[in-house]
């Protein structure tokens, strides 16, 4: 989540929530802190399989990337090639704690279980 897309509290309150989920459902039994992810882009399946050089400069050049990308600010960090995207707000119905690493029948990662929210 881009910084200041969220206000204090509401970052707040989903850390809460994220947190007591991973503790309470039992799952985990790491204490290494909770890490959010999403993957938006995932290339290591792409077809046809070979050495085909991912661009990052070709993803940022295109019309796709255009539509989503936040205009980087005046004061932005000299040297990274980190962008901000902005993907909208969307409803969740549903946190799930997948297996890492892990593989389903249809190469999908395996849920160990979840809450409707």
């Amino acid at each position: 989540v881009p910084e200041g897309f969220m206000t204090h509290e509401e970052d707040a309150r989903l850390w809460k929530v994220c947190n007591l989920i991973n503790q309470s459902a039992g799952f985990v039994t790491e204490t290494r802190p909770l890490k959010l992810h999403c993957t938006i882009l995932n290339t290591s399946h792409r077809r046809p399989r070979g050495n085909i050089p991912f661009s990052y400069s070709d993803v940022l050049a295109s019309d796709v990337c255009r539509n989503v990308l936040v205009p980087a600010p005046a004061s932005g960090v000299v040297g990274t090639t980190a962008r901000v995207v902005n993907f909208g707000m969307h409803d969740v119905g549903r946190v799930e704690l997948w297996e890492m690493g892990s593989l389903g029948p249809n190469n999908e990662y395996v849920s160990c279980g979840g809450i409707e929210i």
